[in-house]
């Protein structure tokens, strides 16, 4: 028998992914003319209070990003306030903003590039307990790792070594996920209606260890080490495939993982580059981008009554964003139609 407060919030859910803009639908708007006409075309969406309110002369795609980030979140935290019974999993889920914001710190430090609060994703502090004004004014990663030394993501610290040894942020970036992940995983198995939602965080979890592993490979980071980087929780790609995956050659990568339902998708992923070369890892990260968000639509179609649906609604408007992002940035920049139509994701 169905939990009722499960089935109120999926039933809420159903109203709210209506507002959603249909990949199609973007696809539609990369052959906008301009940014100007993108941001007319959203005059007619969720999005039209703001969009309504930046003057002609003043539209960019940094402002329109900042809008569809703050929607974003509004739309997290809108399901977290929906009474269910599962709001703590839902307020544990939507941490992924705070593990982005640090991620997004990290790397500009790690290059020494200026960040300000208008590049993270907008978090009212009732959010958040990571004081990121201090973090926006650390001086370096070390600095940025050591702000966070009373949080959850104390750990950071225990890693600055191995980043400083092999110059890449993604050692940081591993230890942000299995924290992340880590709480969210003992989490999973106490709801009342687990199944789907445990294979949509569970895939995000093994597609985020498998880029762990080809990103450090890339930059010749001995296996035994990776596997000291790899998350503490596994879901179909088990420990033991991923022990495989980093040891084996490029030729055989691929298929250490056939016993996971991810051989596929690594073989097309280490087609566009090989071990040793980091020049086209963001194509690797775009690759997964699609893969993940595909099964989080495909769980929207298919899976309408019960908690994995409105997990699945809340990828979707993740993935609106990231898409409105991507078309907002190619107007701007004016990168061709083709090129933009490739990159969005759906």
């Amino acid at each position: 028998m169905k939990n009722p407060k499960i089935t109120y919030l999926v039933t809420r859910t159903h109203g709210l992914k209506t507002h959603l803009i249909r990949p199609e639908e973007i696809q539609v708007m990369a052959k906008a003319k301009s940014l100007k006409e993108v941001a007319d075309s959203l005059l007619k969406s969720e999005y039209a209070e703001e969009v309504s309110k930046i003057p002609a002369k003043e539209i960019d795609a940094s402002t329109l990003e900042r809008i569809f980030l703050k929607k974003l979140v509004e739309r997290f935290y809108f399901l977290v306030s929906i009474p269910s019974g599962v709001q703590d999993f839902l307020r544990e889920y939507s941490k992924r903003f705070e593990v982005e914001n640090i991620r997004r710190i990290i790397r500009a430090k790690h290059v020494g590039e200026t960040i300000e609060e208008g590049n993270l994703i907008p978090l009212a502090r009732e959010y958040t307990l990571v004081n990121f004004p201090a973090l926006l004014k650390a001086n370096d990663v070390a600095e940025v790792a050591a702000l966070l030394r009373e949080t959850a993501y104390v750990s950071l610290t225990e890693k600055l070594d191995l980043y400083k040894k092999y110059g890449t942020t993604l050692v940081l970036e591993a230890c942000l996920d299995d924290v992340y992940f880590g709480k969210l995983w003992e989490m999973v198995d106490k709801l009342p209606d687990k199944k789907e939602v445990k294979q949509l965080v569970g895939t995000e979890m093994d597609l985020k260890n498998i880029l762990t592993v080809i990103g450090l490979r890339m930059r010749n980071v001995e296996p035994a080490l990776i596997e000291e980087m790899l998350m503490s929780s596994f879901y179909e790609a088990e420990r033991r495939h991923l022990t495989s995956f980093m040891r084996a050659g490029i030729k055989d990568a691929a298929d250490a993982l056939v016993a996971t339902p991810y051989a596929k998708l690594v073989e097309e992923a280490l087609s566009l580059t090989h071990w040793g070369e980091k020049a086209l890892f963001s194509e690797v990260e775009k690759l997964f981008r699609k893969e993940f968000y595909g099964k989080a639509f495909k769980m929207l179609r298919e899976n309408p009554f019960n908690m994995g649906f409105a997990l699945a609604y809340l990828l979707a408007c993740e993935c609106e964003a990231k898409n409105l992002v991507t078309l907002s940035v190619g107007k701007d920049l004016k990168i061709g139609d083709e090129k933009i139509q490739k990159d969005i994701i759906g």
